[in-house]
């Protein structure tokens, strides 16, 4: 899995910002969006999954979206308080995928975003 901004999409303040969430297969049934201030960089292997799965964004905000393949729009709405500005948040999509072994999630890369005007 893959997360990236969308084409032509940047966080700016009283705006909707778009992620995509790239190779997403069709078992998976949802995602939720990961927003926080701290990338607390903790391997969850204690929890039944890849080793290689790492939480990049505290659990600050997170917004639920349904999945679609191959390619999940994720719309952010970006308040409109300047007190954003200049500001970065972490961002990661863990993915609900049914079929997978154990603890069925799994985990997008991490995104910084810079808010801007």
């Amino acid at each position: 899995l893959r997360l990236i901004a969308a084409p032509g999409s940047r966080p700016v303040i009283n705006t909707t910002f778009n992620l995509s969430v790239q190779n997403v297969t069709a078992t998976t049934a949802s995602g939720v969006l990961v927003i926080g201030v701290a990338n607390p960089n903790l391997n969850l292997a204690f929890l039944g999954l890849p080793f290689n799965c790492v939480l990049l964004a505290s659990l600050d905000i997170l917004l639920s979206f349904p999945a679609s393949t191959p390619t999940t729009t994720v719309p952010v709405p970006v308040p409109n308080s300047t007190a954003l500005t200049g500001r970065a948040l972490n961002t990661q999509a863990v993915m609900v995928d049914p079929p997978l072994a154990g603890l069925p999630l799994s985990l997008t890369n991490g995104l910084r975003l810079l808010f801007g005007l």
